[in-house]
């Protein structure tokens, strides 16, 4: 997971600041950590097919390019780490005992954000984004009794839709954000020396509250 995060960071990065220079743009840069909701079908419990996802936490880094103080070109790598709720699975397929494993989600997105002055300190502002979704699920294990097996969830991709709004203290942003996929999911693994596999399409949506620091 390192190894990815390092990678896409610098891409980023690199692409973000070789463009600003190319074309005389002033670059901004600002980090988020926060409170990562899921939304819907993502944390519904009702139905093995749905995500059965917990609350957890984001961490967010962000670029941004303008041409004036009001209208900026935003890029922004996002990971947001969930848990999957094992005991509102183990409720639906009791009598096994489901490992709480997580659900890692990056979201690289890019957009327009368009801020407001409401005074020399402050700013109120909007965002929207296009981008893609990676979503990693942990390996599940599952057992009942001495006889154990494994669920396998793919690595899979999707295009993804963002919104967001905040406000931004001197330097201090505090804001939300709104972010949703569809990614097709396919699910294999065995237990009981019986094969598991399916394809789903997970919804996946999260609303988030953050904070950040503005460069």
């Amino acid at each position: 997971m390192k190894r990815k995060i390092s990678f896409l960071l610098l891409i980023f990065l690199s692409s973000t600041f070789n463009y600003a220079q190319n074309n005389s743009l002033a670059l901004h840069y600002a980090i988020y950590s926060g409170y990562s909701s899921p939304q819907g079908k993502f944390s519904s419990t009702n139905d093995l097919n749905n995500g059965f996802a917990t609350d957890g936490y984001s961490g967010t880094i962000e670029a941004s390019l303008s041409s004036d103080d009001f209208i900026f070109w935003t890029a922004s790598l996002t990971l947001s780490v969930n848990r999957l709720n094992a005991k509102a699975v183990e409720d639906l397929v009791s009598p096994i005992k489901v490992s709480p494993e997580n659900y890692y989600s990056y979201w690289t997105m890019s957009g327009l954000r368009i801020e407001l002055p409401s005074s020399p300190s402050v700013k109120l502002y909007v965002l929207v984004q296009i981008g893609l979704l990676m979503m990693d699920i942990q390996d599940v294990k599952l057992t009942k009794a001495d006889v154990s097996g494994t669920a396998k969830s793919s690595f899979s991709t999707a295009f993804a839709l963002g919104m967001g709004a905040g406000i931004i203290i001197r330097n201090i942003n505090l804001g939300i954000r709104f972010l949703n996929s569809e990614p097709e999911i396919t699910k294999s693994g065995n237990y009981y020396d019986m094969p598991l596999s399916s394809t789903v399409t997970l919804r996946t949506s999260l609303l988030q509250v953050v904070i950040g620091y503005n460069f």
